[in-house]
C-alpha cells in the first residue's frame, strides 16, 4: 500500500520506472528488428548479385547503399532507444508517458493525465483543496501496475519471426554454403575481380605439361570437371577448328599429327571464355651425315677415298680413319668400337681411329630434353694383306744343256719389295741374283741362266727356284717360293751317250734334208721342161 501523503511521488517514481521499462523494451524490440532488418537487406543483395552479377562498380554501390540503409534503421530503432533510455536527448515526459498508460491499461482512464496536470497547476497555484485532490487521484492510480503493462510478450511476433528468419538463414547457409556465400562474398569484397562460375572447366593431358618430340604425333586428352557434361567441344588452333571426339563420360580425344614446331591452341569452356593452352616441341636428336676419310697405309699407294653415309666400308690392314659426324639438336654424342668409345657434345664431331679387325660400331645422339635416342649401325670390314704370288715356266735349250729360260709372272695385292733367283746345292745357297721387274702389283719377268758359270761337278743335282717377297708394311714383308726345279749334272759315260745320240740325230736330219733337196731339184725340172714344151 501507498502512503497518502506521498502518493504524488510515489506515482511520479512509478511512472519515471514505466519510462526505463519501456526504453529497454524498445531497445530489445529494436535489436530484433534490426536483425531481422539485416537478413532480408543480406537476401536482398544476395538476390540481386546471384540474378544480375554485378560489376566491382555495381556490387560497391549495393554495399554502400545497404550499409547506408542499415546504419539509418539500426540508428532509429536501437540508438536512439538507448540515448533516451540514459536521458541523453528527447526522454519521454511524464505526460507523455501518462497518454501511453491510458491507452494500455484502459481502466484507469483520464484520471493519469488528470493527476499529471493537476501536479503542473499544484507548481503555480498551491491549494490545500488541489493538493488533497492529487493525492487521491495519485493514490487511485497507483492502484494499477504501471510496468506491468509492458510486457515481452508484447514482443512474441517479432520475437518468433526473428527466429524463424535466423534458423531459415543458417539452415541454407550450413546446407547451400556454395550458392548462398559466394554471392555474399562478392559483394563485400567488391574490389576484386571474381570469376564467373564455370559449368565445365578443361583438364589437359592430367594437368601436365603438353610436350612432344619434333615431327612426332601428340594426342589431347581433355577432361571437363564440372557440374555438365557436354556432348561436344570445340578446339581452336591456327585459326581453324576442330572436333576432339568423345572418347567417355567428361572425356574427350583429339590427335596432331606430325607436330614440328611449336604452337598454341585453345579451346571454349562452359561460360564460352577462351582458355590458351600451349605446346612445346622438343628437339629431336638427330644425326645428319656420318663422313669417312680412309687414310691408306703408304706402303698401298692408294689415295685416299672419301665417304658419306656408307653403312660397309672394306679398309686393308693398317687404315686409319678420320671421321667427321654431323648431328642436330643434341646434348651428347658417342661413337662406340668394340675397343674404345669417343664421345662429344659438339654438332660437329671430328675424331680418327684405326680398326685393328673388322667390327661394327654404332653412333648414338641424344639430347637432355627426353629420352629419345637417334641411333646407326656401321660395319668396317679390315682385310690383310695377302700373301704374293708366282708362276715361272721354264724352256731348255737342246744345244746348251746347262742352259735355262725362265718366264715368270708375279702377282700382290699392293706391291712387291724384291724377286730373287736362288741355286742350291746339297741344301746351301751357292748362287743368288736379284731380278728386276716391271709392274706395280702385278709383272712379268723373263730370266736366262746357264749353269755352266757354276763349275759344276758330274754328279751334282742343283736345286733352283725363285722368291718374291712383298711390300706390307704392317707385318712385314711376305716371302712365297716358286715351284723348285732340279738340274742333274751326267757322269762322262752318260755324256758320251748324249753326244753320240745328238750326232746321230743330227745325221739323221741332214740325210731327210738332202732327199727333200733331190726332190725339189726334180720337181722343179719337171715343171721347167713343162714350161718349155
Amino acid at each position: 500500500m501507498y502512503s497518502k501523503k506521498d502518493s504524488f511521488l510515489t506515482l511520479s517514481l512509478e511512472i519515471g520506472l514505466f519510462i526505463n521499462k519501456y526504453y529497454k523494451y524498445e531497445l530489445i524490440r529494436g535489436i530484433l528488428l534490426s536483425s531481422i532488418f539485416l537478413i532480408f537487406l543480406l537476401a536482398g543483395a544476395w538476390f540481386l548479385e546471384l540474378l544480375f552479377r554485378f560489376s566491382s562498380f555495381g556490387r560497391g554501390v549495393l554495399l554502400f547503399s545497404g550499409s547506408l540503409f542499415a546504419l539509418i534503421y539500426v540508428s532509429k530503432l536501437v540508438l536512439f532507444p538507448l540515448i533516451r533510455f540514459f536521458d541523453l536527448h528527447g526522454r519521454m515526459s511524464h505526460e507523455e508517458a501518462s497518454v501511453l498508460l491510458s491507452e494500455k491499461i484502459p481502466e484507469i482512464g483520464d484520471q493519469l493525465v488528470n493527476v499529471i496536470e493537476l501536479g503542473k497547476q499544484l507548481e503555480k497555484t498551491e491549494t490545500d483543496l488541489l493538493k488533497a485532490s492529487i493525492e487521491q487521484k495519485a493514490l487511485n492510480s497507483l492502484k494499477f501496475d504501471l510496468r506491468s503493462s509492458i510486457s515481452i510478450k508484447d514482443q512474441k511476433k517479432v520475437i518468433c519471426g526473428f527466429l524463424v528468419l535466423f534458423f531459415i538463414s543458417g539452415a541454407c547457409s550450413f546446407l547451400f554454403p556454395d550458392s548462398i556465400i559466394p554471392p555474399l562474398k562478392r559483394v563485400a569484397f567488391f574490389q576484386k575481380n571474381f570469376e564467373r562460375p564455370n559449368p565445365y572447366e578443361f583438364e589437359v593431358n592430367n594437368g601436365g605439361p603438353l610436350l612432344v618430340l619434333e615431327n612426332e604425333h601428340l594426342e589431347i586428352n581433355i577432361k571437363t570437371i564440372g557440374k555438365t557434361d557436354p556432348e561436344q567441344i570445340f578446339l581452336y588452333s591456327k585459326k581453324k577448328r576442330f572436333f576432339p571426339v568423345k572418347t567417355s563420360f567428361k572425356s574427350f580425344r583429339y590427335v596432331f599429327n606430325s607436330v614440328n614446331k611449336s604452337f598454341t591452341f585453345n579451346l571454349l569452356d562452359g561460360n564460352r571464355d577462351t582458355v590458351n593452352y600451349d605446346v612445346t616441341v622438343l628437339p629431336k636428336p638427330r644425326i645428319l651425315k656420318e663422313k669417312k676419310i680412309v687414310r691408306y697405309p703408304a706402303y698401298t699407294q692408294i689415295a685416299n677415298d672419301t665417304f658419306y653415309d656408307l653403312n660397309r666400308i672394306i679398309v686393308p690392314e693398317g687404315s686409319a680413319i678420320d671421321w667427321e659426324i654431323n648431328c642436330k639438336s643434341i646434348s651428347f654424342c658417342s661413337a662406340i668400337f668394340e675397343d674404345s668409345v669417343i664421345r662429344s657434345k659438339n654438332e660437329v664431331f671430328g675424331f680418327s681411329y684405326s680398326p685393328k679387325k673388322s667390327q661394327g660400331y654404332k653412333i648414338f645422339v641424344r639430347n637432355t630434353f627426353s629420352n629419345f635416342l637417334d641411333s646407326s649401325s656401321y660395319f668396317i670390314e679390315v682385310n690383310k694383306d695377302g700373301f704374293p704370288t708366282i708362276e715361272v715356266s721354264e724352256v731348255f735349250d737342246s744345244n746348251r744343256v746347262n742352259s735355262r729360260l725362265f718366264v715368270g709372272d708375279i702377282s700382290d695385292d699392293y706391291g712387291f719389295h724384291s724377286l730373287k733367283f736362288f741355286c742350291l746345292r746339297n741344301d746351301s745357297v751357292i748362287y743368288s741374283e736379284p731380278l728386276s721387274f716391271n709392274g706395280n702389283n702385278r709383272a712379268v719377268f723373263n730370266f736366262e741362266y746357264d749353269f755352266e758359270d757354276l763349275a759344276l761337278k758330274n754328279g751334282d743335282l742343283i736345286r733352283y727356284f725363285f722368291a718374291v717377297k712383298d711390300n706390307d708394311g704392317i707385318n712385314g714383308p711376305k716371302e712365297v717360293l716358286s715351284r723348285p726345279m732340279f738340274l742333274k749334272v751326267p757322269s762322262k759315260e752318260r755324256q758320251k751317250e748324249i753326244r753320240k745320240t745328238k750326232s746321230l740325230a743330227n745325221n739323221q736330219s741332214f740325210g731327210s734334208l738332202r732327199k727333200k733337196l733331190q726332190n725339189f731339184n726334180s720337181e722343179l725340172e719337171t715343171m721347167k721342161t713343162s714350161i718349155l714344151n
